[in-house]
């Protein structure tokens, strides 16, 4: 009497779906579990994406990510890997993004027409341009688009057909964004590249001090807190010291617990 095998039929299952996968991603270029799960935009030009993939089909890596973005938004956005965050249990990849901007020269606004004081456009392309600075002070023009990078992803969600998915920022990974406090020492995303800093002070906007100068950005573009404030640093000592001393009832031990922690 032949029985099957439930692990035979396991590694059948396996070999199908990496052929079929294979398959795929010969078709479309990545991986063909990958979708678009979530966005939530930093400005015009910047977001955090959302990727969301099958975890049974085995690890994502970051080549994956790069072809995924790459090929998908057709070179018009890039992905800012060193941003990069795995989410293994829930099977998902959140990044920063960038829409790719053109950039000339300041100086070739002489041969443009002004349209405005930081205007000008092109008559032979028929591109505007416009006067943009780096935190250095450097002035430089960048193509001015009709699509913020939020229209453009969300339009390629649209033609992906893409229905709501379980993996969002808001009910499976919270914000995306860290707690933030003034004092914090970050890392965050401005300009179109990674920058560390201590944040000054914390609203709508999170203004930070780096050593490129001032800047004031969205929330969404810390990535990372490296160190928190004194202030903070204090009160997570002082609640932790009340808790390890309450727990076991040596104020002495919960104090070296305290330290050894924070």
């Amino acid at each position: 009497m032949i029985r099957n095998n439930p692990n035979h039929a396991s590694e059948a299952r396996d070999r199908m779906l990496e052929n079929l996968d294979r398959k795929m991603s010969k078709a479309v270029g990545h991986r063909g579990d990958m979708h678009v799960a979530d966005f939530a935009p930093i400005d015009p030009n910047a977001g955090r994406l959302l990727i969301g993939y099958d975890a049974s089909l085995g690890p994502i890596a970051g080549s994956d990510v790069t072809s995924f973005v790459a090929r998908q938004f057709q070179g018009q956005i890039v992905p800012v890997m060193a941003t990069a965050r795995l989410h293994k249990s829930v099977g998902a990849v959140e990044l920063i993004i960038n829409r790719t901007v053109p950039t000339r020269k300041v100086e070739d606004k002489s041969e443009m027409m002004a349209i405005a004081s930081t205007m000008f456009l092109d008559q032979e392309l028929g591109d505007t341009w416009e006067v943009k600075s780096h935190a250095d002070g450097t002035k430089y023009l960048a193509r001015v688009s009709k699509d913020a990078i939020g229209d453009i992803v969300a339009e390629r969600r649209r033609r992906m057909h893409v229905q709501a998915s379980t993996v969002t920022f808001a009910n499976t990974l919270s914000s995306g964004v860290p707690n933030l406090t003034a004092g914090d020492t970050v890392r965050f995303y401005a300009d179109s590249q990674l920058h560390e800093g201590k944040i000054k002070s914390v609203g709508a906007e999170v203004a930070i001090q780096a050593d490129a100068g001032m800047f004031n950005v969205a929330p969404e573009a810390v990535t990372e807190i490296l160190q928190v404030s004194q202030q903070t640093n204090e009160e997570i000592q002082s609640y932790l010291g009340e808790y390890f001393a309450d727990a076991y009832g040596y104020e002495n031990y919960a104090d070296q617990l305290t330290r050894q922690l924070t």
